[in-house]
């Protein structure tokens, strides 16, 4: 058997060195480097958890206040427009409002849909009327709008107005009668409403 030479065994000698310094890199370190990175990570985790958690705890009274008036809600009324389709949820808005307009002493003229941008959780129902009708009247359907379950949102209005004269008897002292001419504001209104469904299906 032949005898390596010294050449031969400085270079065994350092591969053999450079394989060992290898395998500590890659089976110790590189393994204790990843584990302190989990541990990192995982810190900073926790630490948003608690921050979290103490908002949660600093601002219970308001949460508490808020989860109320959502109970509140939902026990005067849905609202959210019924219906589980476009088509169901908009006739029965179409309904609500030729119901209000009618209880408001106004005139319902006409009613159309309209497109509108839906919320994520909730897909948007619009219809553009016109009515006519005195002053009490309008504020009589705002308040109703206002007040309404499901909840009705106005997105547009505009109103215009023209003098309807119409003639009065009055008596004169020699028992005679004139005609006094008096004049009441009729209104011309135009809105846009809409309100919102649980579901997005067309």
């Amino acid at each position: 058997m032949k005898q390596m030479s010294p050449q031969m065994n400085r270079f065994a000698a350092v591969s053999l060195l450079v394989l060992l310094i290898l395998a500590v890199i890659f089976y110790g370190i590189v393994p204790l480097v990843q584990g302190y990175r989990d541990r990192a990570d995982e810190a900073a985790v926790l630490s948003k958890r608690l921050t979290v958690l103490r908002s949660l705890l600093a601002n219970e009274p308001v949460i508490d206040e808020e989860l109320q008036r959502l109970k509140s809600l939902n026990t005067n009324g849905d609202i959210f427009l019924k219906g589980n389709k476009t088509a169901i949820a908009s006739a029965n808005l179409r309904e609500f409002i030729s119901d209000a307009v009618k209880e408001s002493g106004g005139v319902l003229v006409s009613t159309q849909e309209y497109e509108i941008r839906s919320a994520d959780t909730a897909s948007a129902v619009g219809l553009r009327l016109q009515f006519t009708g005195e002053m009490d009247r309008l504020l009589s359907l705002l308040y109703k709008l206002e007040n309404a379950r499901p909840l009705i949102f106005i997105d547009k209005i505009t109103v215009t107005s023209s003098a309807a004269r119409r003639r009065a008897r009055s008596r004169t002292r020699r028992g005679g009668t004139t005609r006094a001419s008096t004049s009441r504001m009729s209104l011309t209104v135009r809105m846009d409403v809409f309100g919102y469904m649980v579901t997005g299906e067309a």
